[in-house]
C-alpha cells in the first residue's frame, strides 16, 4: 500500500532542523536558531524571524542559581536574550556566518567564574542540542559577547574547540568594513543550562558528576590526552600547584607538604606553577596527576581533569578553617598558606 500511494512518503521523511527551537519554555533553556537569527551591527540588537514559542520571553545568558544581582560586575549579563521579531534582511546587507556557533556572555575576568559559569554551561548547552539534533560537534565555534575585559576568557575558551575563538565585537567591525549591516547565523546556540546549586561560584562540589565526567572526557579526547593515568604504587605523580603571587604557598609550608607526601605515598612529587602557561598545558599537567594538591583560587578547578581514582587535596588557611566551604571556595582568599 505504501508503494502505490504517492505523497505518503513525506510522513516518513526525516524532518530538517527547526528555524528556532528551545529545550523548554522557561528562561533557563538551551536554544538553537537556524537561518533565522541576525545581529544588527548598527543598532547592536539581535533580531529573529521565528520565535521558539509564540509566548517566548527569552532565555538567560547566565547559569547562576540567582539570575539577577545588584553588583555592577555580576549584573552585566543578567538581561535575558530576547531578539526582536523582524523579517530576514536582504542578502545585499547580510554577512552569513556559516557553521554552528555557541554564544557566551562574558561578565568578569576571573578564572573560577569563567570556568564554571561560562565555559562549562556553554559546552553543556552545545552538547545537549548537538546530540538532540544529531549535529556534528567537530567544528563548533564559540563567540564571546564580552561585556568586561576578558583576556582570561578568550584564552580559556580555546580548550573547547580547535576552531578560533571569536569576539562579537570583532565580527561587528569586520561587517562594517565590508559594508554589511547584519550578521546572520546558519546555526547559533544560545542559553545556558541552569546550575541552580552554583549559588557560590567557586564550589564545584554540587555539579552533577555525570556531566563533569562527560566534559572531562570530551576535552581530553579533543586534545589527545589519555583518559586514564597510571595510579599504581611507585608510578604515580603528586602534583603540587604553586603560585608566583597571591595564594602562594609559603616556602616552609611547601617543604612540609612535599615531605609529608613522600613519607605517606610512593608518588613522585612535582611542583607546577600555572602562571604564564597556556590553558591546555594546565589541563595536561592536572590530567597527569594521581594526587592533585592546591589552594583554592590557584587553579584548583582543574581537579575535574583528574582520572577516576585520583585524589584532589585542597589546602585550607588555618585561621579560616573549613567554615568557608561553599562561600568563595575552600581557602584563605588572598592569604598565604
Amino acid at each position: 500500500l505504501y508503494m502505490f500511494i504517492p505523497k505518503i512518503g513525506f510522513l516518513h521523511k526525516k524532518s530538517g532542523l527547526p528555524a528556532a527551537y528551545c529545550s523548554h519554555s522557561s528562561i533557563h533553556a538551551n536554544c538553537l536558531f537556524t537561518h533565522s537569527l541576525c545581529y544588527n551591527v548598527n543598532t547592536s540588537l539581535w533580531q529573529t524571524s521565528t520565535l521558539p514559542f509564540y509566548y517566548w520571553n527569552g532565555v538567560s545568558l547566565r547559569s547562576r542559581g540567582s539570575l539577577f544581582r545588584d553588583s555592577p560586575i555580576v549584573s552585566k549579563c543578567n538581561n535575558p536574550f530576547i531578539p526582536q521579531l523582524r523579517s530576514m534582511p536582504t542578502s545585499e546587507y547580510t554577512h552569513w556566518m556559516r557553521g554552528t556557533f555557541v554564544l557566551s556572555c562574558v561578565w568578569v575576568n576571573v578564572f573560577g567564574h569563567i570556568f564554571l559559569e561560562m565555559m562549562f554551561p556553554a559546552w553543556m548547552a552545545m552538547k545537549v542540542l548537538v546530540d538532540h539534533f544529531g549535529l556534528s560537534d567537530k567544528n563548533i565555534k564559540y563567540i564571546l559577547d564580552s561585556r568586561y575585559t576578558s583576556s582570561l576568557a578568550f584564552k580559556s575558551f580555546s580548550i573547547l574547540s580547535h576552531q578560533p575563538i571569536l569576539q562579537l565585537e570583532d565580527l561587528v567591525h569586520a561587517a562594517r568594513r565590508n559594508r554589511k549591516s547584519y550578521l546572520c547565523f546558519e546555526r547559533l546556540i544560545v542559553g545556558y543550562r541552569l546550575q541552580s546549586s552554583l549559588e557560590f561560584p567557586h564550589n564545584a562540589a554540587h555539579l552533577e558528576s555525570r556531566d563533569v565526567a562527560r566534559y572531562r572526557d570530551y576535552i581530553k579526547t579533543l586534545h589527545g590526552l589519555p583518559l586514564q593515568v597510571n595510579i599504581s604504587t611507585g608510578e604515580c605523580i603528586a602534583l603540587l600547584l604553586q603560585r608566583n603571587y597571591s595564594r602562594r604557598i609559603l616556602e616552609r609550608s611547601e617543604k612540609e607538604i612535599v615531605a609529608m607526601v613522600r613519607e605517606r605515598t610512593l608518588c613522585t612529587v612535582k611542583i607546577a606553577t600555572f602562571d604564564g602557561i597556556s590553558i591546555l598545558e594546565q589541563v595536561r599537567l592536572a590530567a597527569s596527576a594521581t594526587i592533585f594538591i592546591h589552594v583554592s583560587g590557584s587553579g584548583s578547578h582543574h581537579f575535574i581533569w583528574l582520572s577516576d581514582g585520583a585524589a584532589s587535596l585542597t589546602l585550607a588557611h588555618p585561621h579560616l578553617g573549613l567554615g568557608v566551604i561553599g562561600n568563595g571556595g575552600i581557602g584563605g582568599w588572598w592569604y598565604a598558606t
